[in-house]
């Protein structure tokens, strides 16, 4: 059912339940119960707050001829009472109830077998508030410390990456006045305190029981905060008053009421399905209103799909996990965190977009002042002159608006990619390593753009891709330790500044696919050119490797590749296998 057998050859379980529907059954009444035997070792779900007591007996023999020391952890940080009695005695653990000197995520409790000895354990399991999993497993003392500060390290990992996303937007709405960037920090502050609650974290900073009765007693608040502030950040960045201005009528009706009916479902302390119907609703209207805007052809409208299914996908994982029908963290580790991280990535793309918005306003206010010069009379030159002061000072604000934008995305996005190279370093597991590295390159293919623009360009609309892409391959190779790849660059033209952010993805996407991929041995050699001819820009990636599988265009990186081409370049691309990989990207 529950206890793990890593340790089967010194200590057999046997596992048993019984549901106390009545909760009257006391520590010396339930020995005399009769119990269910469990054969199935998964957790047991019970669904949130239901109004019965689990009791479950499990029992531990020693096959060993030395005494066996164990923890034995429950392992969800959710449930609100768990009491554990072994040897006449009753601790107690739990939401509610947290031990004075626990600092560890999840309620743990000490056990000991003499050699050949058989021993009886009960847990004693409610949650009228939160959901109920029934599952524990025991671990050797130093496997279960190792296992624990891994896991508090990647939570702070996460919660620091959320700060510095949430600081870094604070930052630009103070700079650019748009509210769509104020939402989204209350968006990312109230997501890191619902994973606060929600991973166990809190229980190591607060154990108070009163002060985390009162907390959780407003869980459903907990969980309306994100999507509450989701959708008006969602309303903001797309400019649902003016683009749709009759669905946003309603969904404004529906923001106004959410609260109130968030803070009565809190007083009344409803805990059935009408706690979360509501922020149900709230999320599919936004959805219903992203994906209007995508039919619309609004261009905000893309990117927050993007990040609208992310969200989405972390907090059906969540649900899942929480509702014990589907644990996802079993097989992908901090998969959420990972998500709500990566939704942050998304949306510096998304403000990369914004500066290309400006540069259009820019190109805007100085065709006004030309025309405006040409067209104005001798008789009205003292306007003319005001208007031209003006107007060049806004143009000057523009400009230093741009370069300051670049400057403090470049220097917040190598302060991400440094946490994450840091990260990196403590994390043993290979997926999760290869997971952040992947993450590592792809934000520096982001960050070169800002350096680019930032450091001594004057000429803001064209960078050397030369210089660009030099320095995303010499980042991967470093990364994947892979300085014997010889790479080769044939540039002939330009690269527009507004695209380069794609093409520094899709070079660092197929860069590394070639790496990881295309040579059996840590050697080979990889042509990049880029031309122009006849009004079409013309990128080509070669590499002499063991070829192009078709199945690989079912990956992740293939189709992030294939949408940046076809929706932000709107180009086509081209694979060959002959002697390697030839891929050729085409576009206006």
């Amino acid at each position: 059912m529950f206890v793990s057998s890593l340790f089967a050859n010194q200590l057999k379980e046997t596992n048993y339940i019984y549901i106390d529907y009545e909760n009257i059954e006391t520590i010396d009444t339930i020995k005399n119960k009769e119990f269910k035997y469990i054969e199935n070792k998964k957790a047991l779900p019970f669904g949130y707050a239901p109004s019965f007591t689990v009791w479950t007996k499990l029992t531990l023999k020693n096959t060993s001829n030395k005494v066996q020391k164990r923890i034995l952890q429950y392992e969800s940080p959710l449930t609100t009472h768990v009491n554990f009695y072994y040897d006449d005695k009753k601790y107690k653990e739990g939401l509610f109830q947290i031990s004075s000197n626990r600092k560890v995520l999840k309620p743990f409790f000490e056990i000991s077998l003499e050699a050949n000895e058989e021993k009886t354990y009960y847990f004693q399991l409610s949650s009228k508030i939160t959901t109920l999993i029934v599952d524990y497993k025991l671990y050797e003392t130093q496997i279960f410390y190792e296992a624990e500060i891994s896991k508090q390290n990647i939570l702070v990992f996460f919660f620091s990456a959320m700060s510095i996303l949430a600081i870094y937007n604070l930052v630009i709405y103070f700079i650019v006045g748009s509210k769509s960037y104020l939402y989204y920090v209350f968006y990312i502050m109230s997501v890191s305190l619902h994973q606060f609650f929600y991973t166990g974290y809190s229980s190591i900073f607060i154990q108070n029981p009163y002060l985390v009765e009162s907390i959780i007693k407003a869980a459903a608040l907990i969980v309306a905060l994100p999507i509450f502030f989701f959708s008006l950040f969602t309303i903001s960045f797309i400019n649902a008053r003016e683009n749709h201005p009759v669905i946003y009528k309603y969904l404004r009706l529906f923001l106004i009421a959410y609260p109130i009916i968030i803070l009565t479902i809190v007083y009344l302390q409803e805990q059935g399905w009408i706690r979360n119907i509501f922020s149900v609703i709230l999320l599919l209207l936004v959805l219903f209103l992203t994906l209007y805007s995508v039919t619309k052809k609004n261009r905000q409208s893309y990117f927050l799909l993007v990040g609208w299914i992310i969200f989405f996908g972390s907090m059906i994982s969540m649900y899942l996990a929480s509702a014990g029908i589907y644990n996802i963290y079993n097989d992908i580790p901090y998969l959420v965190e990972l998500f709500l991280v990566l939704e942050g990535v998304i949306f510096s793309v998304a403000l990369a977009d914004r500066i290309k918005l400006l540069e259009k306003e820019k190109e805007k206010v100085q065709l006004s002042l030309i025309k405006y010069q040409k067209n104005e009379t001798i008789r009205l030159q003292s306007m003319v002159d005001e208007k031209t002061q003006k107007l060049q000072l806004a143009l000057q604000d523009k400009e230093f608006l741009l370069k300051e934008l670049n400057h403090r995305v470049k220097n917040n996005m190598q302060t991400i990619i440094s946490l994450i190279r840091l990260q990196k370093e403590s994390i043993k597991d290979p997926k999760m390593s290869e997971m952040l590295i992947t993450i590592q390159n792809r934000l520096n293919a982001m960050s070169e753009v800002h350096q680019l623009l930032y450091s001594g360009n004057e000429n803001l609309e064209f960078i050397s891709p030369t210089e660009y892409f030099t320095s995303i391959v010499n980042g991967i190779k470093e990364t994947t330790f892979s300085e014997d790849i010889i790479v080769n660059y044939d540039i002939k033209t330009y690269l527009k500044s507004e695209e380069a952010i794609y093409c520094g993805l899709i070079i660092n996407e197929l860069v590394t696919n070639s790496i990881k991929h295309a040579f059996t041995l840590n050697s080979g050699k990889i042509d990049i050119k880029f031309y122009k001819s006849e009004n079409k820009k013309t990128l080509v990636v070669i590499d002499n490797g063991v070829g192009y599988d078709k199945y690989a265009q079912d990956s992740f990186g293939m189709k992030l590749i294939r949408s940046l081409i076809e929706i932000y370049l709107d180009g086509t691309i081209s694979i060959v296998n002959k002697n390697g990989t030839h891929i050729k990207i085409t576009w206006d």
